[in-house]
């Protein structure tokens, strides 16, 4: 069976994006950290910040950044996902079951065995040729 190179780059971007928003998520907890501890540290005069000042300054800085990165990996994602959905709906306007079967394995990620078993009630080698015959006219749009 042929790949679709589509749906590859899209679970690609989709771990890249999570990786991102972890990345985030973190940068986010220690700016918390850092402004719950910085009530309690001493301020230190001469007309320099203290380090928790400056430290809270850089990871300020970094959260700003990554929230870009973040925007810029969720623009991507959708966009592609966007463009997959718009593919799979003309192959449902020809075969309905055929844009199920594209959805749940691609989208969802779900195994033929899931769909032959749960939802379609077919046969296991009938869910492969109709994924097949989907594949097939996906890759013609």
């Amino acid at each position: 069976m042929e790949r679709i190179k589509e749906f590859d780059e899209l679970r690609n971007l989709k771990r890249k994006l999570e990786i991102e928003q972890d990345r985030l998520n973190k940068l986010t907890e220690s700016l918390c950290l850092i402004n719950s501890s910085d009530e309690s540290a001493p301020k230190v005069d001469g007309g320099r910040l203290n380090t928790t000042e400056d430290k809270f300054i850089n990871i300020a800085d970094m959260h700003h950044e990554q929230r870009k990165v973040v925007k810029a990996c969720e623009r991507e994602y959708w966009g592609l996902e966007n463009e997959i959905f718009n593919k799979i709906r003309k192959v449902g306007e020809k075969n309905q079951t055929y844009s199920y079967i594209l959805y749940a394995r691609y989208i969802d990620m779900q195994t033929q065995e899931q769909l032959a078993d749960n939802k379609l009630h077919y046969s296991v080698r009938h869910v492969r040729r109709l994924e097949q015959a989907a594949r097939d006219n996906y890759l013609k749009l």
